[in-house]
């Protein structure tokens, strides 16, 4: 009976320990150093610059791409940039952005790591939007190098938990958030298979932004992250890279879908993405900022697209 007792108390913590580590590996995150609070100018706005799928190695290639990046910043004036997608010396946009005073966040395959962002209202506490990034480089680089370059299941986890975690706080009310990654989900290519090919409606309604040039190199197997955001409520817009022919944005079950544009230094359409949040408001303006100062395809979310629920 002794020994039977002394199993039952071994197991009792064995189990305590596993519910409190998992518990630090979900909710210790937000509170980590490595994710960052900060709050919307007093005009209301948040302004994101997004650079996909950038190059700066050596030469006159880093030299340009470093003219490149300056010049972005200077007329955007972001107060956050997030890189997906990047080869070379990724120290060189970090230490740009530092210049400019402006956070930089890098989903890329040498660096990266699921992070959080909490943007509070102008002069306030409370949050009014979140920003999730998905490093879908993490299954690659962390369990084989054959793996598949995409979203793992403790991903969802961690977003589905802190989904929870914030709609709680916020009174059973999803907060309004956006989400980075540098590899396009499967509902990227079943919105497109939908909306490509469709023109504006009579009401002026827009199916789609952009272009799509090339295949979309989607996950082969489905990871379900979509769908969690769709049961959680609170992902109003998706901003991949990975395909540098492609740009477009459309909306598909209620969240837009978009691409950055390509921001390599050797590419003839290079530019970048804006994403412009509204303080209180789940609505979002986006656009390309190209290389010769052509703002393209600029769209209000959800106002302006056709939305399939």
């Amino acid at each position: 009976v002794g020994y039977v007792n002394s199993i039952s108390r071994i197991m009792k913590r064995v189990l305590i320990l596993s519910l409190l580590l998992q518990f630090l590996a979900i909710f210790g995150f937000a509170q980590s150093e490595d994710n960052y609070s900060t709050e919307f100018a007093s005009s209301g706005e948040f302004k994101i610059l997004q650079l996909s799928d950038c190059k700066a190695i050596s030469g006159i290639e880093r030299d340009r791409t470093t003219e490149f990046i300056k010049r972005m910043i200077d007329v955007e004036n972001p107060q956050l940039i997030v890189v997906t997608g990047f080869t070379g010396d990724i120290e060189l946009i970090k230490s740009l952005c530092k210049s400019k005073n402006v956070y930089c966040l890098c989903l890329t395959e040498k660096e990266g790591a699921d992070k959080i962002i909490q943007i509070r209202q102008f002069g306030k506490k409370d949050i009014s939007h979140l920003i999730y990034c998905f490093d879908s480089y993490a299954c690659k680089r962390k369990e084989s190098k054959k793996a598949e370059n995409g979203i793992t299941f403790n991903q969802i986890g961690w977003y589905r938990q802190l989904s929870k975690k914030y709609t709680l706080q916020n009174s059973g009310m999803p907060i309004p958030s956006i989400a980075f990654m540098h590899k396009p989900l499967m509902e990227y290519k079943d919105g497109f298979d939908v909306f490509g090919k469709m023109a504006k409606t009579k009401k002026g309604i827009i199916h789609k932004t952009g272009e799509c040039n090339e295949n979309i190199s989607c996950e082969s197997v489905n990871s379900g992250l979509f769908t969690s955001m769709h049961e959680c409520g609170d992902i109003r817009g998706v901003f991949c890279s990975s395909n540098l022919n492609n740009n477009f944005a459309l909306v598909w079950k209620n969240i837009m879908l978009a691409y950055g544009q390509c921001s390599s230094i050797d590419y003839s359409s290079k530019g970048v993405r804006v994403i412009i949040l509204k303080d209180g408001s789940e609505q979002f303006e986006t656009y390309i900022r190209t290389d010769d100062n052509e703002i393209k395809d600029h769209c209000t979310y959800p106002d302006n697209f056709s939305i399939i629920k």
